[in-house]
Order: C-alpha cells, then structure tokens, then sequence
C-alpha cells in the first residue's frame, strides 16, 4: 500500500514536471518573439506599420472597384474568365478587411496583441487566402491558354466546369490550411513579433514535410504552369501577328511603318503584362 501511494505521487510529479516542461516551452517561444519585438526599433514598427496601411488600402479599393464592375455595374463583363477574378478579388478582400488591420494594429503596439487563439485565426485565413490566390491566378492562366493559344473553347462556356474547378482548388486549400491546426506543422508567430504564419524553421519532420509539400504544390508546380502557359501565349500572339504582316507585305506591298511600331508595341506590352503576372 504504501508502495502503490509512492508511485501515485511520483506519477503526479511526473505529470507536473511534463505540464511545467509545455508551459515552459510555450512561454519560451512566447518570449522569444516579445523580445525579438522588444529589439526591433520603434521606427521599424511603426514605417511597417504605415506601409501595410497604406497598401491595405490600395488592396480594398482597387479589388473592390473590380468586383463591383464585374458583379454590378456591368453583367456584360461576366465571363468565365471574371470569375476566377471576382473569386481572387474577395479572397483579397477577406486577407485585407479580417488579417491585415490585426498586423498594423500590432506593428503600431509593437508586439502582437491579440493572443494565441488570435494568432491561429490569422494565420488560418491568411494562409487559406494567400494558397487559395496561387490556384486561381494558376487556373486564370491556363484557361487564357485554352482560349488563347489552343481556341477550343468559346465564350460561352458552361458554368459547371468552372464550378467544380473552384471548387476543388477552395476544398483543396482548405484542407492545406487547416492541417497546421490538426498538428501537421503549426501556425505561430514570425518575422518581428507582430504577426503569425506557418512554422518555416522548425526542426520537426513532420513540420518540415509540410513546407516542402506547400512549396510544390503551391508555388514550383503554379509557377510552372504560368510560365508555359504565358510563354505559349506570346508565341502565339507573336507568330500570328508575323504571319499577318507578312499577309499586308504580299497584298500590298507596302507596310506602313507606323503599323509595324503598332505591332511591335502591342507585343512588349503583351511580354510586360506576362511577366508581371508570373513575377
């Protein structure tokens, strides 16, 4: 009896020991990012601050002024094409109304404040929205390929494609998202202390398989995709306005240098707006 009351208290030592280990750990990582925060100068905080308010702005007007001309002003502008980008423009609005005002709160408080439940949420939606903007930037590049360089599809194409197509990448990233939450890899706290995202330095195998699963998936693969798409569409532009110029040399003999510079120019500006898009 009294051997079974001493195992009793070692376990209940055991358990505390292990409680006080976690807390311990949580505090350290807690503290950790107060102190980096702590080190950052105050200037630091409060131009990353303005920055982000700033831009976060930008974001809300220019993704809202789209919205409403595709959604409200003009229906004629519905196409398959505007929605994936009314899709993309309110997952932008999501990121900018619910994540980032948290970031700039925290920047001018210079640290994080709005705890660890706080911290889950943000990251959540900010990764969800972030994951979710790769696929449909990928699907708007492939279906300009589609349209542009193959020409197998019309105008107007049926709404269940696009459907299941949204569909499978919002299920998909959501799935992605939720799983740091579900312990594959966790969400905490980055950069300076005043904001939250995916574990990118943990030692953990389980965390790191993860990472490496994001970046394939989400950016080497989409990259991929956008680069052959774009790059097959500016060959095709490219050849086709060739092949008509070489048309207006035959017919008539004479091309005008002003239509030659026209060509030209639509073609740079055409290479300009691919590489933006993929950069």
């Amino acid at each position: 009896m009294h051997l079974s009351k001493e195992n009793d208290r070692l376990k209940a030592v055991s358990n505390e020991t292990e409680n006080m280990s976690n807390n311990t750990s949580v505090l350290s990582i807690n503290n950790h990012h107060e102190s980096i925060a702590a080190q950052t100068p105050s200037w630091f905080h409060v131009t990353l601050g303005v920055v982000l308010l700033l831009t976060n702005l930008v974001t809300i007007i220019s993704n809202g002024s789209v919205t409403y001309a595709l959604l409200v002003k003009d229906r004629k502008l519905l196409t398959r094409l505007s929605v994936y980008i009314i899709t993309t423009c309110c997952l932008n609005l999501l990121m900018s109304t619910f994540g980032t005002p948290m970031v700039v709160a925290s920047c001018f408080n210079k640290v994080w404040m709005f705890g660890e439940f706080g911290c889950s949420s943000y990251a959540f939606f900010m990764t969800f929205g972030g994951l979710a903007s790769m696929l449909l930037l990928t699907m708007i590049s492939i279906d300009r390929y589609i349209y542009v360089a193959k020409r197998n599809l019309t105008r107007q194409q049926p709404t269940k494609p696009i459907i299941i197509s949204l569909s499978v990448c919002l299920l998909m990233t959501f799935g992605f998202s939720i799983s740091p939450l579900l312990g594959w890899n966790k969400y905490t706290y980055s950069g300076v202390g005043t904001s939250c995202a995916i574990d990118l330095a943990t030692d953990n195998n389980n965390g790191q398989s993860f990472v490496i699963t994001i970046c394939v998936i989400y950016f080497i693969l989409p990259v991929s995709l956008m680069i052959f798409a774009y790059g097959s569409i500016y060959v095709k532009v490219s050849k086709e306005s060739k092949a008509n110029l070489g048309f207006s040399r035959r017919r008539t003999f004479v091309v005008s240098r002003q239509e030659f510079k026209l060509k030209l120019t639509i073609e740079q500006e055409l290479a300009v707006t691919i590489t933006s898009i993929i950069g």
